[in-house]
């Protein structure tokens, strides 16, 4: 016998425990296995009119009261019995439905698996509680005060997701006086340089015993900070750089006793001088760009490639009938007055500037014209130097100007010698414009070029002149500190000796790994992703398919670097006078030119870094199919080893996806797996490709920004690997939830779904200029960051999801453009 509490009564009383048989049970539709059996025991209880007590042992014993009571108390017991019952089971059955309904819900919204607490992040009524799903660390906490501050929560997501994200971003980022814009990926940069500041300080402050690439940056960068110096030495140090080629017409220091050079000489040495910018990626010197680069045709040789130049202001600038750019364009020429002024004026040289301008006019007229335009944003072709003469004319001595460029290297070059040449039609026109000019002034426009990139390392009068018409066409009020200027310069000529310095300190060998698993994994799901695209034939998608496998991922910095003397060997020649700071300056952009044409023996190494590693970007470059994510990125607000992988993913995956579509852009997806340039598509394919191309031009050019529309052709290529490297990162992030629980921020009540675009977002938030903007809708192919959330987002049906957009809305239109 044992004794048993039932609820029906008000005291403990012996029972006898007697078995009777069950009722065949009904069939029920339960969606919880766990609670049916005890439902169906209970039923079964009740069909028999029994009570049935709950206790810690699996109960299903009917239960048979003892004693000698009337029938009537006995039937009034029964009877309460029931009704207490009953209205148990009715309130449990209620729990239950109400609990099955929330998971459905919950299943719904987010299926994934998770290991461990499943719990974690499944209940949004615990998204704001500090537990063990919560990161606590002082990046996370940062991070979500940051989050917190620039969003607008009073807007629509579904309306205007960056006014959601970034509306209130310019209040905690106030615009600085010595900046036209600020966002995240600048913000990194200004971060990273202020960290070179200290490191290359520290060595300016401590003896350097040996004479390396240590002792050459600590030399330079007092020379740079050396500004009594530089006073001293005012315009003459300008001065004697002009003399090496001859008159220039608007000062009369030179005109009288430089030497008369001809015009294919002063070419050929005003070209020692310039090399790409790591800013932009333009090369401006005179008349035309020769480097050398990747043999399209021959991915594994390298080849000179000779093409249109880029010009001080933005070609279309120069014919423009719009009172801002004539504005600029008068500031422009304002500038040459000012330095022409500067170094002594010539009585003739109003009407010399005036010539001068002329022509710089003409050469941005052929630039502009639709058959050289249209022909500049395709790739290269192959002929021989013979044949280039042949087809253009020979105002220039192109064969002296190419052979001029390998004389350090004990290169023949020969008529039969292969070049590449982007756009012949330029050339031509270029050619036919010689024969018309006067030498002279194409003689002093290209003295002019030289003046305008060297001219603000002279005394502060140049640079005070360089800094008014910078403030015309960018909107800046100050001009940046000093050492900012002396930073920026060793990074474009010694970079890889400043990354030596920078990654030792700021860069742990494990954030590099966890970087390229992450980048690792938008690859994986980037294949995936072109598993489903079912405009693109089997062949053709086979062939995309070994481009991804093959593609190459330089991630943080070249093993090299950590080498101090495999650093020194690549700065060797450059020769430093800490007294002597615009000879160093002219000496360090030389020798990083000859860096660049002493590869054209060599074969091309695909893993090579081409860009210094402290640059905060990432690049593709599709003559080698090669990836490749700077160390200086590998840092908030793009990865980070404390925080959810949500941001991570949101940041450094969109990087990684953006940088992988740029491969199947409209210019990449014409490059092999080795960076050949053919077509390996098929008909079919490439038509499906142009007509979804056609969807995003006519999508983005419908946007403007302060009233001036979005070039949607220029940008194109851009838009395209905005749109897929939002979409295959977002894949990734959501692979990577299959099989782990990721962590929330505290104070933000998102589900990870929702934390990932808002982060991701937000990576674009910024405050611009309105003459920044300007300049840079005439002539950037990426779109303003706030139309690079828009147009991305509202392609995307995840998007949609985790913010239940209802279709129609802004965010969520009928009509998407999709390429990848």
């Amino acid at each position: 016998m044992r004794v048993y509490f039932n609820p029906c009564f008000n005291k403990s009383m012996p029972v006898e425990k007697t078995e009777t048989k069950k009722p065949l049970k009904k069939e029920h539709n339960f969606s919880s296995s766990s609670n049916s059996s005890r439902s169906e025991d209970q039923s079964a209880a009740r069909y028999n009119g029994s009570c049935v007590v709950q206790h810690n042992e699996d109960v299903d014993d009917e239960v048979i009261y003892s004693g000698t009571d009337n029938a009537h108390k006995a039937k009034q017991k029964r009877t309460l019995c029931f009704v207490f019952f009953g209205t148990a089971l009715l309130v449990a059955s209620g729990i239950i439905i109400t609990i099955l309904a929330v998971k459905l819900l919950k299943a719904n919204a987010t299926t994934r698996a998770k290991k461990g607490n499943e719990s974690c992040l499944t209940h949004e009524e615990e998204l704001n509680q500090y537990d063990a799903c919560t990161c606590k660390t002082p990046v996370c906490l940062k991070i979500a005060k940051s989050i917190k501050n620039s969003m607008n929560f009073s807007a629509d997501p579904c309306h205007d997701f960056n006014e959601y994200v970034c509306g209130r971003w310019h209040e905690s980022h106030p615009l600085p006086a010595s900046e036209d814009s600020i966002f995240p990926l600048k913000m990194a940069n200004l971060y990273k340089n202020k960290e070179l500041r200290v490191l290359v300080e520290d060595l300016t402050k401590k003896p350097i015993k040996r004479k390396g690439f240590k002792s050459k940056i600590a030399q330079y960068y007092r020379s740079c900070t050396d500004v009594t110096t530089i006073e001293k030495k005012g315009k003459y140090p300008l001065l004697e750089f002009l003399s090496n080629f001859g008159i220039w017409s608007p000062i009369k220091t030179w005109s009288e006793v430089g030497d008369r050079n001809d015009l294919t000489s002063i070419i050929i040495r005003s070209h020692e001088y310039f090399t790409f910018s790591i800013e932009n990626d333009k090369l401006y010197s005179p008349l035309f760009k020769g480097y050398v680069t990747s043999n399209s045709e021959n991915p594994t040789q390298h080849i000179t490639e000779i093409s249109p130049p880029d010009l001080p202001l933005e070609p279309d600038m120069y014919m423009s009938e719009e009172e801002e750019d004539k504005k600029i364009l008068g500031k422009y020429k304002n500038l040459l007055v000012n330095y022409v002024a500067l170094l002594g004026p010539d009585k003739d040289a109003e009407k010399n500037i005036e010539e001068l301008l002329n022509f710089e006019k003409n050469v941005a007229q052929i630039l502009v014209s639709p058959a050289v335009k249209d022909n500049i944003t395709r790739d290269a072709n192959n002929t021989s130097i013979q044949n280039f003469l042949n087809t253009i004319g020979n105002q220039i001595d192109w064969l002296r100007v190419i052979s001029s460029l390998f004389k350090p290297f004990s290169v023949k070059v020969s008529n039969e010698t292969i070049v590449s040449i982007s756009s012949f039609e330029y050339f031509k026109q270029l050619n036919n414009l010689l024969t018309k000019t006067n030498p002279q002034i194409v003689k002093d426009y290209i003295i002019w070029i030289c003046v305008w990139k060297f001219g603000s390392y002279a005394s502060a009068p140049f640079l005070e002149a360089d800094h008014s018409f910078q403030k015309a066409i960018s909107g800046v009020e100050n001009q940046p500190e000093r050492w900012r200027k002396c930073i920026m310069d060793l990074e474009q000529t010694m970079g890889f000796a400043l990354s030596s310095l920078y990654v030792e300190k700021s860069l742990k060998e494990e954030d590099k790994s966890k970087a390229s698993e992450i980048i690792e994994n938008v690859r994986k799901e980037f294949k995936n992703n072109l598993v489903n695209a079912d405009w693109m034939d089997v062949a053709t998608k086979a062939a995309a398919f070994k481009k991804v496998d093959f593609m190459l991922s330089n991630v943080g910095f070249p093993e090299f670097i950590k080498n101090e003397q495999a650093v020194d060997k690549l700065y060797e020649k450059i020769v430093v006078n800490e007294k002597s700071y615009f000879k160093n300056i002219l000496e360090m952009y030389k020798d990083k030119r000859l860096s660049n044409l002493g590869l054209i023996n060599q074969p091309v190494d695909r893993s090579s870094y081409d860009l210094p590693p402290t640059i905060a970007d990432a690049f593709y470059n599709k003559q080698k199919n090669k990836m490749a994510f700077m160390a200086g990125l590998l840092h908030p607000p793009f990865y980070s080893p404390d925080v959810p992988m949500a941001l991570n993913y949101g940041a450094m995956g969109l990087v990684a996806g953006h940088e992988i579509t740029h491969a199947f852009d409209d210019r990449g997806r014409f490059f092999d797996e080795l960076g050949e340039h053919r077509n390996w598509w098929s008909e079919s394919s490439q038509n499906a490709f142009e007509k979804r191309s056609e969807c995003v031009n006519h999508q983005y050019s419908n946007y403007s920004i302060f009233g001036m529309p979005i070039n949607g052709v220029l940008t194109l290529n851009e838009n395209i690997a905005d749109n897929g490297g939002i979409k295959v990162s977002f894949m990734a992030y959501r692979e990577w939830l299959n099989h782990q629980q990721d962590k929330k921020l505290p104070g933000l009540s998102f589900t990870p779904e929702q934390l990932f675009f808002v982060y991701q977002g937000q990576i674009w938030c910024g405050t611009y200029r309105e003459q920044y903007m300007r300049k840079f809708l005439s002539g950037s192919n990426h779109s303003p960051n706030k139309f690079r959330i828009i147009g991305s987002y509202s392609n995307l049906d995840e998007f949609s999801s985790a913010f239940k957009c209802p279709l129609g809305s802004t965010m969520n239109p009928l009509k998407k453009c999709r390429v990848w």
